[in-house]
């Protein structure tokens, strides 16, 4: 075997199979929506059972329509940008600009700051159901050293897996395999729980309640209004679950590390597949029993001792926060070969010294910079989650009375995860509404035309955007209805809430539009357009002889 043969084996060992791929869309998948999620689709949908299925059903719909355009949509780029590559591709410079900088600025700083606290708070579920008692340090200010441990779980697996992906597929293996006991535990308990009559099915309306004193002048939101507020409640519900799939796409921001890079689509429609399957299950059981693990929890102890139920669901909770670490694992992956890749097109600060240091082989690179966007992030939100935002007193954040800090940081984070998810999942319906205009103006060369993506490009696209629409409507009906709010009734909960949801949405907004005239006049004046500007950056990277490595 000759020395380049030798060297070509090498490399096709590290790199990650088709079934691994699979595995990572799962991992990246499942973990956190559906354990953190299925409360509020139920109270987005008025409580009732059918309508939360429904809206869950009609979630997986765009979800795995969505997987199935993205096998025609993503063969076109073979690039480590995932969906921003997308809109490159298919959409105008000014919607690839917006998702780069959404993704680059606000998207993974805020996975990083997200994730890790719903492993905390499922860390702190199971030591408290575990030990009787609340999982608290004493110190006064408890919510600082949950916000170094959350730290410290993000730091871990970008330093790990965002330098190796082979020893990511590991961990991500490694994580499945504990994130599967609490998935089977619950729809054995769920079906158990019906069997003997000890379920919470009565506890929940097959038809819609509605309530005459749910007005906007009484101080309710918009989806709580009868019949209509259930009509927005069903797309609301949608923009949550399409978090509990947020990361399904990693996979595709590592084809350059997968052993057969054109089967990066097939993996992820699998994955989707798989995982929908197992998503089915727990929500409708999720649903008849309350939504949330506290909920089952209460409902078991109606078939066992309640001190045994408390120590059974405590260490369910470890295995569940376990497993969404499977998600950061997904994202501190992708994260760094995304931002190298972007870096050779000198799209972002510091590029030219970042280059210099460039090595082939590990992602160091990448790693600087996902640090240097993520944990100054993190740390500026946490003092702001926790010092500045509201604490509700009968939620999920206070079942073991966590410290007010925690329930505030816990319930910030919701608000962003809701945003984060729905906008992310709107810039991967972005090109494929591009790929939609694609079939009439043939711009753009698509290797393999499916007669399925039209049909599902259509599906995808309609749910997507009127979930979008929905958000984006709802905050603002919100904030206008205080004005009409008797004083009596208003809080400042309440208040503080509808205003900071609505300030998050224009600053986000804002990240990923308001740079872009800046940046496009800075191009212009140097370089006279943005053809001069890239040709500057390959015979600079030229220069450096620097190899670049491409599938």
């Amino acid at each position: 075997m000759t020395e380049t043969k030798k060297i070509e084996k090498e490399k096709t060992q590290k790199k990650i199979s088709f079934t691994s791929a699979i595995l990572m869309v799962m991992g990246s998948s499942i973990g956190a929506g559906i354990f953190f999620k299925s409360d509020q689709v139920l109270e987005y949908s008025h409580a009732s059972l059918i309508l939360a299925i429904f809206a869950w059903v009609l979630g997986f719909v765009a979800v795995v329509v969505m997987g199935l355009s993205l096998v025609e949509i993503s063969s076109v780029k073979n690039d480590n940008l995932s969906f921003v590559g997308w809109c490159k591709a298919f959409n105008s410079k000014t919607i690839y600009k917006a998702a780069r900088n959404f993704n680059s600025y606000l998207c993974f700083p805020l996975i990083f700051f997200v994730i890790p606290l719903y492993v905390v708070l499922s860390l702190q579920d199971g030591i408290s159901g575990i030990i009787n008692k609340p999982a608290t340090f004493g110190t006064g200010v408890d919510w600082i050293i949950w916000v170094v441990i959350s730290l410290t779980i993000t730091l871990y697996f970008i330093l790990t897996s965002g330098i190796n992906t082979k020893f990511g597929a590991k961990q991500n293996l490694f994580i499945l395999s504990i994130k599967f006991i609490p998935l089977v535990f619950i729809v054995i308990m769920g079906f158990v729980l019906v069997g003997m009559n000890a379920s919470g099915v009565k506890s929940v309306s097959l038809t819609i309640k509605e309530n005459t004193d749910t007005t906007l002048a009484n101080g309710f939101e918009l989806f709580q209004m009868p019949k209509f507020g259930a009509f927005i409640g069903v797309f609301l519900a949608i923009a949550a679950i399409f978090f509990a799939y947020d990361g399904f796409f990693t996979t595709c921001g590592i084809q350059s590390d997968m052993k057969e890079p054109k089967k990066t689509p097939l993996a992820i429609l699998l994955g989707l597949v798989f995982t929908t399957i197992i998503y089915l299950f727990i929500a409708i059981l999720f649903s008849i029993n309350g939504g949330t693990i506290l909920s089952m929890q209460k409902y078991s102890e109606n078939i066992m001792n309640p001190r045994t139920s408390q120590i059974i669901f405590g260490v369910l909770n470890i295995l569940i926060a376990i497993g969404v670490m499977g998600i950061i694992n997904g994202f501190a992956m992708w994260a760094p070969k995304y931002y190298e890749e972007l870096m050779f097109n000198g799209e972002l600060p510091l590029w030219k010294k970042a280059i210099k240091k460039y090595r082939n082989n590990y992602s160091i690179i990448g790693v600087a910079y996902t640090l240097l966007f993520s944990v100054p992030f993190i740390l500026i939100f946490s003092v702001v989650g926790a010092l500045g935002y509201i604490e509700t007193p009968n939620t999920l954040t206070d079942i073991y009375k966590k410290t007010s800090e925690m329930n505030k940081l816990y319930n910030f984070s919701n608000v962003m995860a809701n945003w984060m998810a729905l906008l992310t999942f709107t810039f991967i319906a972005l090109p494929i509404l591009g790929g939609i205009i694609n079939r009439k103006t043939q711009k753009v060369l698509v290797p393999k035309k499916y007669s399925y993506f039209l049909p599902s490009a259509w599906i995808c696209c309609i749910i997507t955007f009127l979930a979008l629409t929905a958000l984006i409507v709802s905050p603002f009906v919100n904030l206008i209805a205080l004005a009409f709010v008797e004083k009596a009734k208003m809080t400042s909960s309440m208040i503080v809430s509808r205003v900071v949801t609505v300030v998050i949405l224009l600053a986000f907004i804002a990240v990923s539009f308001l740079p872009i005239p800046f940046e496009n006049k800075n191009i212009i004046k140097k370089y006279g357009n943005e053809e001069n500007y890239q040709k500057f950056v390959k015979e600079y990277i030229q220069k450096q002889n620097i190899m670049i490595k491409k599938i």
